[in-house]
């Protein structure tokens, strides 16, 4: 058993070492406006990476989509068709995947490539729990949103040690809630500056 245990922690000691020297994983914590979360970004490839991220952040859903199932009154304009946006505060896991579309261009012409720099396409989950902070009580009656889409983005390492992460994303997003039933898709923009740990 003894000898099991002494193999074990020699693979995990060498599957580390092995990770580190060759740059697999690159963790770091984020901030924006209204987020801030911790991301592992796994490379898969030369050019793409699977990154996952637990944070605490807001969500939205539309007012219109709550009227077809509360009576709201005349508080939100029940008869308009302005869609009134309502924002919580809730945990989440985000889960990107990220295809590096020019490293090997960037590479080759000398730009910096290094913690993930460059311009992504790819394709993000981000699952919501139920919402801790809301404005509305109507925001209560949510448990989980599900946000599925597809993204373009760009992530700079900067600074002198090029510590710091630049990175921002846009794209079209489904947006669900499993005990309200409605579906609907939304634009997706988000920011954030993050620091890199490891």
């Amino acid at each position: 058993m003894k000898k099991l245990i002494a193999l074990c922690s020699l693979f995990c000691l060498a599957a580390n070492i092995s990770v580190a020297q060759r740059k697999l994983l690159q963790s770091s914590f984020n901030i924006s406006p209204l987020d801030a979360h911790a991301a592992a970004e796994f490379s898969l490839s030369e050019n793409s990476t699977l990154y996952t991220a637990i944070g605490f952040g807001y969500g939205s859903v539309n007012g219109l989509h709550l009227n077809k199932y509360y009576d709201q009154g005349l508080q939100y304009g029940e008869n308009s068709d302005i869609a009134v946006p309502q924002i919580f505060l809730a945990p989440y896991l985000n889960i990107q995947y990220r295809n590096y579309v020019f490293r090997r261009r960037e590479n080759r012409e000398g730009y910096y490539t290094g913690s993930n720099s460059g311009l992504y396409t790819g394709a993000r989950l981000k699952m919501q729990t139920a919402p801790v902070l809301f404005m509305h009580d109507e925001e209560r009656l949510i448990k989980q949103s599900y946000m599925l889409g597809a993204m373009f983005g760009w992530q700079k390492a900067v600074g002198t040690k090029r510590r710091f992460l630049l990175n921002a994303h846009t794209g079209v997003t489904a947006h669900s809630n499993y005990n309200l039933s409605f579906f609907g898709y939304k634009a997706m923009l988000y920011g954030s500056v993050g620091y890199i740990v490891k």
